[in-house]
């Protein structure tokens, strides 16, 4: 019978993956190490250093810079949509697109930029 009522093994593709999970979360993974280096060879925590250093640290925080990747996207696509709303409301009557009066303010302060130079 394995620990934690047949729940921590190594057994097959799907407790295995739990286990490991638990491990990378760093719930309890010292008593995993202990039972499987009792029930093996006591080398077998160079498995677990692995697998805390690559599996913890490296990609939680890899993790986590998608999240905030994701986040700042989100961000800057709100932004942009404010940004629309504000000139529809100021703009609705000139017939221009979003687009054109974007491009027509850009070439307008390019034009007051030269001719301050």
């Amino acid at each position: 019978m394995n620990p934690n009522n047949d729940q921590t093994s190594f057994d097959n593709f799907l407790m295995s993956f739990l286990t490991v999970f638990q491990c990378v979360t760093l719930e309890g993974w010292t008593f995993v190490m202990t039972l499987t280096m009792n029930t093996t060879h006591p080398s077998t925590f160079i498995y677990f250093v692995f697998m805390i250093f690559i599996g913890s640290f490296f990609m939680v925080n890899l993790t986590l810079a998608v999240i905030n990747n994701k986040v700042t996207e989100a961000h800057h696509h709100f932004e942009e949509e404010t940004r629309f709303l504000e000139w529809q409301k100021k703009h609705v009557h000139k017939g221009l697109t979003f687009e054109e009066e974007h491009k027509n303010n850009e070439n307008g302060e390019n034009k007051e930029k030269e001719d301050t130079i």
